[in-house]
């Protein structure tokens, strides 16, 4: 797939956008961890 493609698609804006606070909630548990420690 291209990202052109993707990005003028409505569905593939909202995986980009999923895929994003996937990420951020991931990093908002690593630092969770981290500090724990």
């Amino acid at each position: 797939m291209e990202g052109k493609v993707i990005e003028n698609s409505p569905s593939g804006q909202n995986f980009i956008k999923y895929e994003q606070v996937e990420k951020n909630s991931n990093f908002v548990v690593f630092l969770s961890l981290t500090t724990m420690h």
